[in-house]
Parts: C-alpha cells; sequence; structure tokens
C-alpha cells in the first residue's frame, strides 16, 4: 500500500518594513529557513517551503487565515495613521477576503530604551478611534492591548472590542522564568552593574524574573480576572476560536 508522504508546512517571519533600513536581515532570515527546510528533508516527508512571511498579502497568499494589522499610535498624528490604518483594511478586505482581519490600537508604552513617543493620544481619542473602526468595519475585530490600563480596557470593552490579551510578558523569560541565572539589569537600553543583593533583584510576586521588560504593561491582570470582567459585563470569553472545526 502506498502512503501520501508527511507534508510539513514551513515559513519565516519578518517584517519588510526592516529591509531597507538594515542591509542582508532579510538574506540572513532566508537562509534561516533554508537551514531547517534541509535538516527537515528525509524520505517520507515533503517540505512545503512558504519562505518569508514579512506582509499581511504575503502570509494570506501562504494560507493564512486571520490577518492583523495596527500602527503604533505616538509617531505620528494619530487621526493620519488611523486614515492609512483604514485604507490598508479596505484593501484587505478586499483582496483577502477569504481571511478573518483584525485591527490593533496600540499606544507607546514607557520603554527599556526610554524613548518617548512623538505624539499624543487620548483615552478619550482612543476611545473615539475604536468607534470610529467599528463603524465603518462592522465585521472586523478590534483587539485591545494590557499595553492600557484596567480601567480603560473595562470601558472600552462595549465599544465593541474582540479580542484582548491578559497576562503578557515583555521580558525575556517572562512566562517561563528561564535564564534566570543570565538576567542583567538595564537602564536606556544600557546594561548596568548592580550590587549583589540590591533592591532591583528583588523577588517579584507577578513576575517570573526581574529581567528589563521591553516596554511596561498597564494591565497586569491574570487572564482569569479578565475573563471574569468580561462575563460581569455579559459578554462571553472565548479561549481558543482558531480551531477548524467552527469554519465548517
Amino acid at each position: 500500500m502506498n502512503t501520501p508522504p508527511l507534508r510539513i508546512g514551513l515559513f519565516g517571519i519578518g517584517l519588510d518594513t526592516y529591509w531597507p533600513q538594515f542591509a542582508g536581515l532579510k538574506e540572513r532570515l532566508e537562509s534561516y529557513v533554508a537551514r531547517v527546510a534541509q535538516k527537515l528533508e528525509r524520505p517520507g516527508i515533503e517540505i512545503v517551503n512558504l519562505g518569508l512571511v514579512d506582509n499581511p498579502e504575503r502570509a494570506y497568499a501562504a494560507g493564512f487565515r486571520r490577518l492583523g494589522i495596527s500602527p503604533l499610535y505616538g509617531l505620528a498624528d494619530w487621526r493620519l495613521e488611523a486614515l492609512s490604518a483604514a485604507a490598508h483594511a479596505d484593501y484587505l478586505l478586499r483582496n483577502c477576503w477569504k481571511a478573518a482581519l483584525t485591527i490593533s490600537t496600540v499606544r507607546i508604552r514607557p520603554c527599556a530604551g526610554e524613548f518617548q513617543a512623538l505624539t499624543h493620544i487620548s483615552d478619550r481619542e482612543l476611545a473615539q478611534l475604536i468607534c470610529a473602526i467599528r463603524i465603518m468595519f462592522p465585521d472586523v475585530g478590534i483587539v485591545l492591548s494590557t499595553r492600557e490600563t484596567p480601567k480603560l480596557r473595562d470601558g472600552l470593552i462595549p465599544l465593541g472590542v474582540t479580542t484582548m490579551s491578559a497576562g503578557a510578558r515583555t521580558e525575556p523569560g517572562g512566562y517561563t522564568g528561564a535564564g534566570r541565572e543570565k538576567i542583567h539589569h538595564t537602564e536606556r537600553g544600557i546594561i548596568k552593574e548592580l550590587a549583589s543583593g540590591a533592591s532591583e533583584w528583588a523577588p517579584q510576586a507577578h513576575r517570573p524574573t526581574n529581567a528589563t521588560g521591553q516596554f511596561n504593561i498597564g494591565d497586569e491582570r491574570t487572564p482569569q480576572e479578565v475573563a471574569a470582567l468580561i462575563r460581569r459585563l455579559g459578554y462571553e470569553p472565548v479561549w481558543k476560536d482558531w480551531d477548524a472545526a467552527l469554519t465548517m
């Protein structure tokens, strides 16, 4: 009896915005994908190498059925950023129509390198933005990040938010605690030596490591606490909705 080969899908992830900024970066990532493909090759296995997925259009071509886009608000006038995001969303809805689309509303937060936002979008304007997205695109998902405070997130849910993160971590080893023995303290992007027993190393109950985070989290609640809040507001928290059975 002839059995079909086992098919293994393979792709790399990048961001095409970076390629003009960092010479050779794209080629290096592509070489990593080729190296992994070579290691997987063996009799009875077919490697489906989708190459480097570095924008939503290529993700759609590779078979992704959920696409997400978002400006990082705080680098330019938020209204111009929102209009650009809306134009991109409209394009994706017309040209990648088999995929679900989500739009995130992400604001710059204080970060390890102490980069400051160049422009400001207030809480009121963020609420206005979410309402505008929901009115213009009634079927897209709206993602609300843990960058925002609990009070603000709780108030924004009824405006049409469909996806929320919870329990997020931005520091190395933040989810597993791995790498504790190599933790260092960073200030303004520079490693700073600390004396043994310094207060910066004091254990924190809600974090598995004291490593420096990429940026500050605004909502430190656990996934269970956020799920309970969603129920109190009269909505149903869904933990997993990517199963193929749900699309039949």
